[in-house]
């Protein structure tokens, strides 16, 4: 790199000169050392550092990861609740089936069976929670004649929340010597 020098002080040894870069370079005389060595001598000055903006941007970083942990958080219980809810239903057309088997069979061997609650209780469920299935059975005069069994079936049957399912059926009236 080439110096150009401008000028120097009386009597004092120091030269001024000015790199091809435009920077301004003190040297005395009688140095002949390389210009890079030169710049190694000089004092670097650092940028101070900015903790101030790191703290916004951590913070904002943890507010994103937060949010994220949030929604999956909220996508994970509504995937639970939902398959709870599916179960639910599930149990309650099984208990709705089996009421109405349990009707249709006593309808057919009792002309006095008007229906029952029947309580089902977990253990016979296989779950946590029993359940219970209201049966009606009315008689029908048309279109033809015979009975209709309704059965309404709800699980959990404690719960304000609770799964209800209905069926009905028709049933022919057995005849007066007991035999359908």
């Amino acid at each position: 790199m080439r110096i150009r020098f401008r000028g120097h002080a009386p009597g004092s040894g120091v030269v001024f000169g000015q790199t091809a870069n435009g920077m301004v370079q003190r040297r005395t005389e009688n140095d002949s050392r390389p210009l890079a060595r030169a710049r190694r001598r000089r004092k670097v000055v650092s940028r101070p550092a900015r903790p101030a903006i790191i703290l916004p941007c951590v913070l904002a970083a943890l507010v994103v990861v937060m949010l994220v942990a949030a929604a999956l958080t909220e996508a994970i219980v509504l995937d639970r609740r939902q398959g709870r809810r599916c179960e639910e239903r599930q149990q309650a057309l099984w208990l709705a089936e089996s009421a109405l088997q349990r009707a249709v069979h006593a309808a057919a061997k009792s002309p006095d069976y008007r229906g029952e609650t029947w309580r089902v209780p977990a253990e016979v469920l296989g779950g946590r929670r029993p359940g219970v299935a209201i049966i009606r059975v009315e008689p029908v005069a048309a279109p033809r004649p015979g009975r209709r069994v309704q059965v309404e079936a709800y699980y959990p049957e404690e719960t304000v929340d609770r799964t209800l399912y209905q069926r009905e059926a028709f049933v022919n009236s057995p005849s007066p010597g007991g035999k359908p």
